[in-house]
């Protein structure tokens, strides 16, 4: 690779580092958001993650291989690169982890007060919301459920659904 190669590469991987840069800036704000929608944590089911750890290994092993390359490629913007989509993977919600707080839930990449479920029923070990028309659920154990109800009742009792047990 010729010098002027390289610095079109290194100037398209710090560009990419900037996009990257800002969309996990974006992911942190909308975790936030999320965090201040339910509230502290209670309950928490995250989906398995093989996938995502795959691809980190696969990340690992690429940066490995470009420290290995000697200079074939420039270092430190595409550790950057890699550093910042690794983040990217590992810090969004999983589409269909699920959270229940002190004041709301969480599925997914969306969340919730109690008081702004469209409907609801508690019912086994979860509570079962609709988002965006379809029903969704978040675990509960049994012995949350009467505060849980009493909560639900008193933030949007005219909602709760006529299936609920």
């Amino acid at each position: 690779m010729d010098a002027d190669d390289a610095r079109e590469l290194s100037m398209a991987l710090s560009t990419l580092s900037v996009v990257l840069g800002g969309a996990l800036m974006l992911l942190l704000g909308w975790r936030t958001r999320l965090a201040a929608t339910v509230g502290a944590r209670r309950v928490v089911v995250r989906a398995p993650r093989r996938a995502r750890w795959l691809y980190v290994a696969a990340v690992a092993l690429t940066a490995l291989g470009l420290v290995l390359a000697d200079g074939l490629v420039p270092l430190v913007p595409a550790l950057t690169v890699l550093a910042l989509g690794s983040a990217l993977v590992l810090l969004s919600p999983g589409a269909e982890d699920s959270l229940l707080g002190s004041q709301g839930v969480q599925y997914g990449w969306h969340a919730r007060r109690f008081a702004d479920l469209d409907e609801w029923r508690l019912t086994g070990d979860h509570l079962r919301w609709r988002l965006f028309g379809e029903w969704v659920a978040a675990h509960v154990p049994a012995a949350l459920h009467a505060e849980l109800r009493g909560q639900l009742a008193a933030a949007s009792a005219d909602r709760e659904s006529r299936f609920q047990r």
